[in-house]
C-alpha cells in the first residue's frame, strides 16, 4: 500500500510538474507575441530549469527573442542548440525552414558585428598611436629645444667676447633667433675701436 501510494505520489507530482512547464511556456511565448523579449527569456529559463533540460520549442523561441534584440552571440548558440536536438520530424516544416533562415542571418550578421569589431579596434589603435607618436614628438621637441638652449648659453659665453666677425657670423648662422642676436649684429658690424 505504501508502495503504491509513493507511486501515485509521484505520479501527480511529475504531472503537474509538466504542466507548470508549459505555462511557464504560455508565457514566454506571450511575452514574446508582446515584444518583451527579456521577459520571454527569463521565463523560458525557468521552463528550462522547471523541465530540467531544453528542448526544439524553448530553443526555437529563445533565438527569435535574441534576434529581435540583436544580441547575435545569443541568437547564435540558441539556433545551433535548436538544430543539434531538433527531432528529423521537425525538418519539413515551417518553423524549422524559418529557423534555417534565421540561422542564415544571424551568421551574416555575427560576420558584420565581427568586421566592425575588427574596424573600431584598429581605430583605436591607430588613435593610440597617433597619441604615442604625437606624445614623442613633444618630448623630442622639448629635448631638442633644451639642448639648443643649453648650446647657445654655452655658445654665447664663448662668443660674447670675440671681435673677430667670422666667429660672430657663425654664432648667428647657428641661432638665428637668439635673443644675444642684436648684441652680435652690433659686435659684428662695428669696430672694438668704436664702441663705447
Amino acid at each position: 500500500m505504501r508502495y503504491l501510494l509513493f507511486i501515485l505520489f509521484n505520479i501527480v507530482f511529475l504531472v503537474s510538474y509538466g504542466q507548470s512547464a508549459r505555462e511557464i511556456f504560455k508565457s514566454a511565448t506571450e511575452a514574446f507575441e508582446k515584444g518583451n523579449y527579456q521577459t520571454a527569456l527569463n521565463h523560458l529559463d525557468a521552463c528550462e530549469r522547471a523541465l530540467g533540460k531544453t528542448n526544439p520549442r524553448i530553443e526555437s523561441l529563445r533565438a527569435n527573442c535574441y534576434s529581435n534584440l540583436r544580441d547575435w552571440k545569443n541568437a547564435y548558440v540558441a539556433v545551433n542548440a535548436y538544430f543539434r536536438i531538433a527531432p528529423p520530424s521537425n525538418y519539413g516544416t515551417t518553423p524549422h525552414k524559418d529557423l534555417e533562415k534565421l540561422k542564415s542571418y544571424v551568421e551574416t550578421r555575427l560576420v558584420f558585428a565581427d568586421e566592425l569589431f575588427k574596424q573600431e579596434r584598429n581605430r583605436k589603435r591607430m588613435q593610440e598611436a597617433e597619441r604615442f607618436e604625437s606624445q614623442q614628438e613633444r618630448l623630442e621637441t622639448t629635448r631638442t629645444n633644451t639642448l639648443k638652449r643649453e648650446s647657445e648659453s654655452k655658445l654665447y659665453a664663448l662668443y660674447k667676447n670675440s671681435t673677430d666677425p667670422e666667429h660672430l657670423e657663425e654664432y648667428l648662422k647657428m641661432f638665428p633667433n637668439s635673443s644675444h642676436k642684436k648684441e652680435m649684429e652690433f659686435k659684428k658690424y662695428v669696430p672694438p675701436a668704436t664702441r663705447t
